[in-house]
């Protein structure tokens, strides 16, 4: 055999190094050969992919598809809460949509995003409609509520009633901690019910004894005005009744004694079949000098202990190194706590103790005790409020405390003719929990409303003895802190996004260019 041939064989016998090649390789090198080593090539390539691009993305627009909210708090996602009351809906409701085409400082209010909003409404209930209003389309509904150009609306319109709300009623924002509060979804649902509902609950909030004023919880005030709850102060020295449309008489942390004649006019209320939510701050004091006051309690068998303050040596039932800011069990058959004890928690600083009169006496003057938050079996209540905590908490008495409590008095029985009459009566041991107000321990940014459930407790119960029944009873955590760019910023980011890749393939044009003129 010769040299030759047995060189063909070796050749024939050993695999070439392009036989090795994957498919992918191959398909790169013949890519780079055939078509861009040659510029016009290149540029037919991007032009195809372009086109591909464009066509896809219009092909997923006619398709329709539910989006995807990635968003921490799905703010751009109808809750499960809203679906479930939407249920109960029987009165159609049209939303008409006017204007939010032009908001380019808060993404979150432009049209698109309502439409998408207010289009999972519309597959949620049958009874819920909307429309994008333009003088083309209906001039006529938008002279009847005479809409302004310029200007954002949603008109919330039912067979007896309407609603107009602005940008403004959508978001909010807290001078606090510097945040935007979104409120879109709360808003559009309880616009939604707002105009299918006979009778706005009011709730009256008592002022004149250093209680907890309304601009301390203004927080609380914007989401119950947005739940169709109005929020009016009282001062019962200045009256002679209480108004009969106080839905609900709301008395927090009072700090001074009140007057017999204003005692009174509580008790009238309760007789009649009034509810009441009483909270408390704790002090060396409490409320042992409420004398007068304490007769309101009274009627219900209840005593707050607010001279002292519950401390958990239950670790996860604390903030950790906090164990005097208490995250209590919370009941899970009640209306109000249910949904907050499947999946969130409060928190509630210096907590004082409830204490009820025993089950005989309750029994006796026909009132039912229903226990909505309390502490673990651990926990101790410290009441020597000069020593150190952890000091105090050594010799403290220890065992569960009743945190929150509702107590419901019957006060005249039914017949056939006739509803049972009661009053319901909500205690709480802190007024803190739902303030707009920092407590050191707990964050150095957000006010004590912002933290976890506590807004949601504190509305449930409002809202509850207000006689409301398609409550949201978990709402949507929608404080964020937000950046507007400029028109600037915006051509920056569009020129870098745009630009930058068309400048890398012309310089890989002009280097393949360059390579081929040198050799």
């Amino acid at each position: 055999m010769s040299d030759k041939d047995k060189k063909d064989l070796i050749k024939a016998e050993i695999p070439s190094q392009e036989d090795k090649r994957t498919f992918g390789e191959k398909f790169s090198l013949l890519l780079r050969k055939k078509w861009l080593t040659n510029s016009v090539s290149t540029i037919v390539i991007f032009a195809i992919l372009i086109c591909l691009f464009i066509l896809i993305n219009l092909g997923v627009q006619k398709l329709d598809l539910e989006d995807i909210d990635v968003t921490k708090n799905q703010i751009y996602t109808v809750s499960k809460e809203s679906k479930e009351l939407l249920k109960d809906l029987k009165e159609t409701v049209t939303v008409y949509v006017f204007g939010f085409n032009n908001n380019t400082t808060d993404y979150s209010l432009n049209q698109e995003n309502i439409v998408r909003l207010l289009k999972q409404y519309d597959n949620a209930s049958e009874y819920v409609k909307y429309e994008v209003l333009t003088q083309e389309s209906n001039m006529a509904k938008i002279q009847e509520y005479q809409l302004e150009a310029g200007y954002d609306y949603l008109v919330f319109e039912s067979a007896t009633s309407h609603k107009l709300v602005t940008d403004s009623d959508l978001v909010s924002y807290d001078y606090t901690s510097g945040q935007k509060v979104y409120l879109v979804e709360e808003t559009i649902t309880n616009s939604i019910f707002g105009v299918t509902s006979d009778k706005r609950p009011k709730a009256y909030f008592v002022s004149g004894h250093g209680e907890v004023p309304l601009a301390g919880i203004q927080t609380a005030v914007l989401y119950l005005g947005n739940e169709n709850v109005d929020s009016t102060p009282i001062d019962l020295k200045t009256t002679s009744v209480i108004p009969a449309d106080c839905s609900v008489l709301v008395i927090m942390a009072p700090t001074e004694d009140y007057f017999e004649s204003e005692v009174a006019q509580i008790k009238d209320y309760i007789n009649n079949g009034g509810n009441i939510m009483i909270t408390s701050l704790t002090s060396i004091d409490g409320m042992t000098k409420l004398t007068n006051f304490q007769q309101i309690l009274d009627m219900y068998g209840v005593k707050i202990e607010s001279n002292g303050y519950v401390f958990e040596n239950d670790p996860t039932k604390a903030m950790a190194n906090a164990p005097f800011v208490i995250t209590p069990s919370l009941a899970t058959a009640s209306t109000i706590t249910a949904n907050i004890s499947k999946s969130g928690y409060v928190y509630i600083p210096y907590a004082g103790r409830i204490v009820t009169n025993d089950d005989e006496w309750l029994d006796n003057n026909r009132i039912e005790k229903v226990n909505l938050a309390w502490s673990s079996n651990s926990s101790v209540f410290i009441t020597d409020l000069t020593k150190n905590v952890y000091e105090a908490a050594g010799t403290a008495e220890s065992g569960s405390c009743d945190i929150a409590v509702m107590m419901v008095k019957t006060l005249k029985d039914g017949d056939p003719n006739d509803e049972t009459t009661t009053s319901k009566a909500i205690f709480i041991t802190d007024s803190m929990f739902s303030a707009d107000y920092v407590v050191e321990g707990v964050s150095s940014y957000y006010p004590m409303s912002y933290i976890k459930n506590n807004k949601d407790l504190f509305l449930n119960s409002i809202e509850h003895l207000a006689g409301k029944t398609n409550i949201i009873s978990i709402r949507k955590d929608m404080s964020t802190s937000t950046y507007a760019p400029t028109q600037t910023q915006n051509l920056v980011v569009f020129a870098i996004v745009f630009s930058v890749p068309v400048v890398i393939i012309i310089a890989g044009i002009v280097v393949g260019i360059v390579r081929r003129r040198k050799k």
